[in-house]
């Protein structure tokens, strides 16, 4: 299954048909929450999952954790990469998998998402 098509069935079941990737493979999508999920194509029919989230003060303090945090946890299920990304005017905290083609299904990206997220929510605590 490919990035498209891992996405279009991802959207219809969270209830948004209209979900798709642009002309490269590339998709981003604002949540509720004020995070951006990501994804896009990576090499070796590896899928890159993306979760951002705004942080607006001491960004280069909540890299530090991060790196930190998916050192320590290096041999968790996903390894995490973390990186800063400057959307706007807000530097944005991004962690990142790569998603192996055996997960790359709707419930596979549902828990990859679960995964990043909870991955920042724990980072609050550390």
């Amino acid at each position: 299954m490919n990035a498209a098509d891992v996405l279009h069935e991802f959207g219809q079941a969270i209830g948004l048909q209209e979900l798709k990737t642009d002309e490269h493979g590339h998709a981003s999508l604002h949540l509720g929450s004020g995070r951006i999920l990501t994804l896009e194509p990576g090499d070796r029919g590896m899928l890159l999952v993306g979760l951002s989230q705004p942080v607006a003060y001491d960004a280069a303090g909540w890299l530090f954790r991060a790196w930190k945090r998916a050192h320590h946890r290096h041999t968790a299920r996903w390894p995490i990469q973390a990186g800063l990304r400057n959307t706007s005017d807000t530097p944005h905290l991004l962690v990142l998998i790569r998603l192996p083609a055996r997960d790359q299904s709707a419930p596979g990206l549902q828990q990859a998402v679960e995964y990043l997220s909870r991955w920042l929510d724990d980072l609050r605590h550390v």
